[in-house]
């Protein structure tokens, strides 16, 4: 038997354990791999030895290559507001005191970081500090944000200016000193002029660069220290966006309260300057309401209702014009403010009514429809008048829900004549630009017509030129909605526009309904003759009907037939009259002429 021999044993040697200095390089390693992962930094001081590190984390913060061996050399490189404040907190240290504070410290780039900094100080056993641990981290990203989110809670982006209740409060503040130092102020409610026709005709992008020129304007107005020539003043100005075309101003330390009109002078000038965006010189102009402090209220909120107040007067007159408050105008504002809190309850108290006035076919003797015409029975004040509701309703968003209204009740009183055995006719409601911008308008419609079982082209709606231009695509796609259901559609006040005929070539339109202010003083006014004419020659052109409005006498109803236009609306005919009266005419149409009125039988006797 042969016997090998043994092979021979591979045996691994045992690892050695790492050593002190080891462990301590692959702490180093796990902490300097976690630091730059994280975007901190930090260092170490043994105040007793004197031994000072900092890991390549806190030199990437500092943007620092060269040595850094004492702590001290830390403060090379912090913002100079912010150094003796630091080395103090690291004074501290020693007497085991700890901080966390922000300061800055330079860029390689030329800026300013923002760190954030804290220790944490590790005691020996007499209770002295032992070691002590700073780590630090780079907020500025995060402070900017913050900033940012401030800067949107507070201001309004597109102007920089403050926020309307973040300007209430910067008011308020504002007020309180004046009255400590029995200091005049002053409020001013400015309003532009022109930025909707630009917005309409350029676009909002260039009405956004509009108003942000503008909001520098009227910082650059109030900014100077010498605003009214009293010297050096250490009152702030707060500038306030309350409306899209609307701010407020606050002008503190008035040595005069008479001193505002200065100021709304200088801002009134100043906003009249032609502002030039991509080749187009673009003009604005201004009205301007005043209050003061204390005379005209004593709290934010009363001095800003009276500023609106004189607003409102001051709109009454020529553009870059400017009115203070008064006590009429207080009386006026809370009678308006009763009368837009009377009107909200109008609509489910029944106070609301329509009126109705003929629209005539003048050499047929016939009726050819009726305009209906809103009128609000107050309870207290009687009979209000249309130029006091319409703009109350527009101003406080009522329009809308009174179109609906005044939508289905023509409708209704459409039915009522039917099922009297009267003649059908048409009635015509005027509807204001919002109601083409609700999306529930075409379903009230079709909901009317459905109820009461009207034929669409009973129904006939009047938009305003204004409206048209407005917002043509969305006022064009209700109208070719409401075409297609075969409502007719008018154009009401035609002529007195600003806009392009141009227009009028995409609109689906019925009629054209000539301004009275172009016939009032026919045949006699050229000018009024010669446009006239041109619209009866337009419609005729663009297969519209058209209608003359404003007809007082015979006169003007034989100009029109000469030129064409035989559908006529007006006093010579009929004031408006209740459903009962319009359905009589609707009986015996012979009512509305009487009998010596045929043409060029002279003026015709009131009915």
């Amino acid at each position: 038997m042969t016997h090998n021999a043994p092979s021979s044993l591979c045996v691994r040697e045992r690892p050695k354990p790492p050593s002190l200095a080891d462990e301590l390089e692959l702490e180093r390693a796990r902490r300097d791999a976690l630091e730059q992962r994280s975007g901190l930094g930090s260092w170490y001081w043994w105040p007793a030895e004197g031994r000072f590190e900092v890991t390549p984390g806190m030199r990437r913060l500092y943007g620092r290559l060269d040595p850094m061996d004492r702590i001290e050399d830390l403060l090379v490189s912090v913002h100079p507001d912010d150094c003796t404040r630091l080395r103090s907190a690291r004074a501290w240290l020693r007497d085991g005191s700890e901080y966390s504070m922000l300061f800055r410290v330079a860029t390689n780039c030329g800026t300013w970081r923002t760190l954030h900094e804290q220790t944490e100080i590790e005691f020996d056993h007499t209770g002295k500090p032992f070691r002590v641990l700073g780590i630090a981290e780079d907020v500025s990203e995060r402070l900017a944000m913050e900033d940012r989110i401030g800067f949107l809670t507070h201001r309004d982006s597109l102007t920089g200016l403050l926020q309307l209740h973040s300007f209430r409060e910067q008011l308020a503040t504002s007020l309180a000193r004046s009255a400590r130092i029995q200091a005049h102020s002053a409020l001013m409610s400015v309003k532009l002029i022109g930025l909707k026709r630009i917005n309409d005709g350029l676009g909002h992008a260039v009405g956004d660069r509009v108003l942000a020129a503008v909001a520098d304007r009227m910082t650059a107005c109030v900014r100077s220290a010498d605003l009214l020539g009293q010297g050096p003043t250490h009152a702030k100005h707060p500038i306030g966006r309350s409306g899209s075309d609307a701010f407020l101003v606050c002008l503190s330390d008035l040595r005069r309260p008479e001193d505002s009109a200065r100021v709304a002078e200088r801002m009134t000038s100043a906003l009249t300057e032609p502002v030039v965006i991509d080749g187009h010189q673009l003009c604005l102009s201004s009205h301007i309401g005043i209050a003061h402090f204390p005379d005209n209220g004593e709290d934010a909120d009363t001095l800003m209702r009276h500023a609106e107040a004189a607003l409102q007067d001051a709109r009454q007159h020529a553009p870059n014009s400017f009115s203070f408050f008064t006590d009429a105008m207080n009386a006026l504002s809370q009678d308006r403010l009763q009368l837009e809190a009377d009107l909200r309850e109008a609509l489910s108290c029944d106070q609301l009514r329509l009126v109705y006035q003929s629209k005539v076919d003048f050499l047929m003797r016939r009726i050819v429809g009726a305009e209906a015409l809103l009128r609000w029975q107050h309870p207290t004040r009687g009979m209000v008048s249309p130029a006091v509701v319409i703009p109350v309703a527009e101003e406080t968003g009522l329009i809308v829900p009174i179109g609906a209204w005044a939508i289905r009740t023509a409708c209704a009183q459409l039915c009522a004549w039917r099922d009297a055995g009267l003649p059908e006719s048409q009635v015509s409601v005027n509807l204001s630009a919002p109601s083409f911008a609700d999306a529930q308008l075409i379903p009230i419609i079709d909901a009317a017509l459905a109820d009461f079982a009207i034929a669409p082209g009973q129904l006939c709606i009047e938009v305003t030129e204004s409206t048209l231009m407005g917002d043509s695509h969305q006022v064009l796609d209700v109208l070719l909605a409401l075409k297609a259901r075969g409502v007719s559609l008018s154009v009401d006040d035609f002529g007195t526009g600003y806009s392009s005929l141009s227009y009028l070539k995409r609109l689906p339109l019925d009629e054209l309904k000539i301004d009275r202010s172009f016939i009032m003083d026919l045949p006699a006014d050229g000018h009024g003759a010669a446009i006239t004419a041109a619209i009866i020659g337009l419609s005729r052109v663009l297969n519209y009907d058209v209608v003359a409005e404003g007809v007082e006498n015979s006169d003007q109803a034989n100009f029109l037939v000469a030129h064409g236009c035989t559908n006529m609306q007006g006093f010579m005919f009929s004031r408006p009259v209740d459903a009962d009266e319009m359905g009589r005419f609707l009986a015996d149409p012979g009512r509305l002429f009487g009998i010596d009125h045929r043409p060029g039988m002279g003026t015709r006797l009131d009915i």
